[in-house]
């Protein structure tokens, strides 16, 4: 996982479809929270890793 903030969001999924099930609009809102959240996690490593590049 890219960040802390994936596994937040990982774990709140997981927390939402243990309690409400995964049929559910709560558990499609945090599913689609998390996978913005890992998306945008994953786009910023990737342009720090190219800055990195750029700078060293």
């Amino acid at each position: 996982m890219p960040s802390s903030h994936s596994a937040t969001v990982t774990a709140l999924v997981v927390a939402v479809g243990l309690q409400d099930g995964i049929g559910g609009s709560t558990f499609a809102t945090a599913l689609i929270l998390a996978t913005i959240v890992m998306y945008d996690a994953t786009g910023v490593r990737l342009q720090a890793g190219r800055q990195a590049e750029v700078l060293n």
